[in-house]
């Protein structure tokens, strides 16, 4: 009864572009927007260390109050939001959405400058940054009552007050082993056993870790390679002491999807005065 039926050639290919799309949807292909699949998040990372108002003191690692909120207004007049690592564990562990057009803000370090002059901006703006402090430097200018904000650390109660403003989130960036002497970060040393690297770097980590607990109320998810550097010791340590992400300098945009490795090895963006947040964002194709 049905031989005699003739389907029109309109029909025949809406039928067949529908099921294109479909196949191609479940394969996770990207069709249109930066991150129209949500199980797959393009994340751009910039990183900064220092600020400073003297033009004599900026450089590769020491920006401006001004640049640095000419960065923020770019971000939020084009539609970005910050994140956390703590949203971005959630979305991995759990699907919990991100933001359309998401950006991580980090400062190394955790130079007092960064409060001093970074929160007023980021609160200007309603975004939140991470920084990720020496912690030997912490302790010691927790200590002091007036702060350089030329080459001070920020103490923990400065720390503890931008976390509860919801402008700064706290990672960790080791104890003392911010230091080229000998190793370079927590990179292992030529001949060095796994077992004796553990018990120097490990426990290191472990009592910046402990520190940040204590005084903060939260531990952190992160850990930040000093100067960017890592090898498979530090990758297979860092995943042993339970973190759930690492920052490198490695500059490259992140993609971020439902499997817990794509936390490690993060990369960033150095922003200097010369390499805006809207140059670096050009460059990565996300804005024109």
């Amino acid at each position: 009864m049905y031989a005699n039926i003739r389907l029109k050639p309109s029909y025949i290919l809406t039928a067949l572009a529908m099921l294109f799309l479909t196949v191609f949807s479940m394969c996770g292909f990207i069709f249109a927007g930066d991150n129209t699949n949500r199980e797959q998040i393009k994340l751009p990372i910039l990183m900064y260390h220092s600020l400073q108002k003297d033009i004599k003191m900026q450089g590769t690692y020491v920006i401006s109050p001004g640049d640095f909120e000419r960065d923020i207004k770019y971000l939020k007049e084009h539609g970005y939001t910050s994140v956390t690592f703590a949203q971005l564990v959630d979305f991995v562990t759990n699907g919990t959405p991100l933001p359309e057009k998401p950006v991580m803000i980090t400062f190394d370090d955790g130079y007092y400058n960064n409060l001093l002059y970074g929160e007023p901006i980021l609160k200007k703006y309603g975004f939140t940054a991470v920084i990720s402090p020496i912690v030997s430097c912490t302790e010691e200018y927790s200590n002091l009552d007036n702060i350089s904000p030329v080459y001070g650390c920020a103490g923990w109660e400065q720390l503890k007050s931008a976390m509860e403003n919801n402008t700064f989130t706290v990672e960790n960036h080791t104890y003392n082993l911010h230091s080229l002497k000998g190793r370079k970060g927590i990179t292992k040393l030529q001949g060095e056993s796994y077992e004796s690297y553990k018990k120097t770097v490990g426990e290191d980590i472990s009592k910046a870790q402990n520190l940040i607990t204590q005084n903060t109320g939260v531990t952190p998810l992160c850990f930040t390679y000093p100067y960017g550097a890592f090898d498979d010791y530090s990758q297979r340590l860092i995943k042993e002491l339970g973190f759930s992400s690492s920052l490198t300098a490695t500059e490259r945009l992140n993609i971020i999807t439902r499997n817990s490795d794509s936390l490690f090895g993060l990369g960033r963006f150095i922003v200097t005065p010369e390499n805006s947040a809207e140059e670096i964002l050009k460059r990565t194709g996300l804005e024109k």
